[in-house]
């Protein structure tokens, strides 16, 4: 499990956790900071193995590698409840998955 205790890297993190796909300039967008700033934290975050880049022609995509993470004061039902979506979309992936051989 991953501690995250950088707030840009947190917020980048929560937003892909949310969110795919989304692009770059979408996130640096949604977050609000300046391009630069952001793109470094990406850079950052690309390098420890947490998101990959998905360079398109025209677009670049960040996709997260890993869900594994625990951020401080978090509240404990906050975790659950994502872990909670997490558990339903792989049961409904599971369901269309086995839907799909009969």
């Amino acid at each position: 499990m991953k501690d995250v205790t950088n707030k840009l890297q947190e917020r980048i993190i929560k937003i892909l956790m949310k969110r795919y796909p989304i692009t770059t300039d979408e996130l640096v967008k949604e977050i609000g900071m300046r391009k630069d700033v952001v793109q470094k934290e990406i850079k950052k975050l690309e390098r420890e193995g947490v998101i990959a880049l998905e360079v398109l022609p025209d677009k670049i995509f960040v996709r997260l590698l890993r869900r594994d993470f625990m951020f401080f004061n978090e509240k404990k039902i906050d975790r659950n409840i994502i872990i909670e979506q997490e558990n339903l979309k792989n049961l409904k992936k599971n369901a269309e998955n086995n839907a799909a051989y009969i």
